[in-house]
C-alpha cells in the first residue's frame, strides 16, 4: 500500500554548501529510472514519491545518490506482495486455556487468540467484540514482527456478566477485515409456557331406560314398560364434553323407596354414555313389579330422571 519512500542520508565528512546529489529509482536489474530529483543535507529527508503517487507492483527496487558520477548513497529495498493472513483465531477463558466456541452462563472475562504470518511489522490490528449494537471490547494492537500469536482480554468496563446471546468478533488488518466469528454465551433461558385451563361444559341427552346396551353404549329395545320377567333395565345418557375424571352417580327407587345407589368416575373420551343397571338377584332373578323412577347426576349437571314400570304377573 506504500505509495512513498522517506530516507535520511548519514553524511561523515563535510559537505560543501553548494554541492547537490542526484537520486534516480530503479527496479533492480534495470537501468530505467522510475523516479529522480536533487537532494542535499540541508534538506535533511530524502523524500520519494513513487511513479503517479500509486503503489509499486511487488518486487526488488534500489534508490541511487551521485554526486557527478560518483555514486555515494545506495539503498535496496522491497515491495513485498499482500500476503498477510490471520493463520488462526480462537475463543478461551483463560491465555493459555483450550479454545472454545460457546462461553458459559456467567463468564466476565474471556480471551481472544491469533496468529498471524507475512505481517509488515508496525502494521495495525484492531480487535472488537460487540453483540447486535453494542461494542463490548476493543483493542488497537500494532504487530512487531512479521509472524507471531498474541491474546487479548475482553470484558465490559463495569465487569458485568455476559448475558445469553449471539457475538460477534471482528479482526481488522491494516484497515482490511481479515477475520471474526461468532460466538455463544450461556445457555437459552427456559421460558415457563402458561397452562390455559380448559373449561368442559358438558351436554346430555335425556335419560334412556333400556333392555340393554348395544357394544358402542347405545340403548337396546328402549323402553318404558317391562314385562313380568324382566331381569334388568338399564338407564343412561349420551354426553358431550365430559371432563376428565368427571363423577357422576345414580339412584333408583321403587315405589318412592330407594334400591340401589351407584358411584362412578368418567375415564373415556369427551363424548360418551354414562350408564348403570338395576338388576335382580339370585334369589329373586325378576324385578317386582311396581313404579320405578332414576336419577342420574353428573357433577356440576342438572339432574336427569326417568320412570318406567314393571308388570306383575297375569296368571291366565
Amino acid at each position: 500500500e506504500a505509495t512513498q519512500l522517506r530516507l535520511q542520508p548519514l553524511v561523515d565528512a563535510a559537505w560543501p554548501a553548494e554541492l547537490v546529489a542526484a537520486w534516480e529509482l530503479t527496479a533492480a536489474g534495470d537501468d530505467a529510472a522510475l523516479a529522480s530529483g536533487e537532494w542535499s543535507p540541508e534538506q535533511r529527508d530524502l523524500f520519494v514519491a513513487f511513479p503517479q503517487g500509486a503503489p509499486l507492483p511487488p518486487g526488488e527496487y534500489v534508490l541511487t545518490l551521485r554526486v557527478g558520477d560518483a555514486r555515494v548513497g545506495h539503498y535496496p529495498f522491497t515491495v513485498c506482495a499482500d500476503e498477510a493472513q490471520l493463520t488462526s483465531l480462537s475463543l478461551a477463558l483463560t491465555p493459555d486455556g483450550p479454545g472454545m466456541g460457546h462461553l458459559p452462563d456467567g463468564t466476565r472475562t474471556f480471551y481472544l487468540r491469533y496468529a498471524y504470518d507475512a505481517i509488515c511489522p508496525g502494521a495495525p490490528l484492531w480487535v472488537t467484540v460487540s453483540r447486535e449494537d453494542e461494542t463490548i471490547c476493543t483493542h488497537s494492537l500494532s504487530l512487531t514482527e512479521a509472524r507471531g500469536e498474541g491474546a487479548v482480554a475482553c470484558y465490559r468496563a463495569e465487569g458485568a456478566p455476559l448475558e445469553y446471546g449471539s457475538y460477534r468478533a471482528t479482526l481488522t488488518l491494516m484497515g482490511e477485515e481479515v477475520g471474526g466469528f461468532l460466538f455463544l454465551v450461556g445457555e437459552k433461558p427456559v421460558v415457563p409456557v402458561e397452562t390455559v385451563e380448559t373449561v368442559y361444559q358438558p351436554v346430555c341427552e335425556p335419560l334412556f331406560t333400556a333392555l340393554g346396551l348395544t357394544p358402542a353404549g347405545e340403548p337396546y329395545r328402549p323402553l318404558e314398560r317391562f314385562e313380568w320377567y324382566t331381569q334388568g333395565v338399564y338407564a343412561g345418557t349420551h354426553c358431550r364434553d365430559l371432563p376428565p375424571q368427571a363423577t357422576w352417580e345414580t339412584h333408583w327407587y321403587r315405589q318412592g323407596e330407594e334400591v340401589r345407589v351407584h358411584h362412578g368416575v368418567w375415564a373415556g373420551p369427551t363424548e360418551g354414555v354414562l350408564w348403570d343397571s338395576l338388576t335382580g338377584t339370585d334369589a329373586a332373578p325378576f324385578l317386582r313389579y311396581g313404579t320405578y323412577s332414576v336419577t342420574l347426576t353428573l357433577a356440576d349437571t342438572t339432574p336427569l330422571s326417568a320412570s318406567f314400570r314393571v308388570y306383575s304377573y297375569v296368571r291366565r
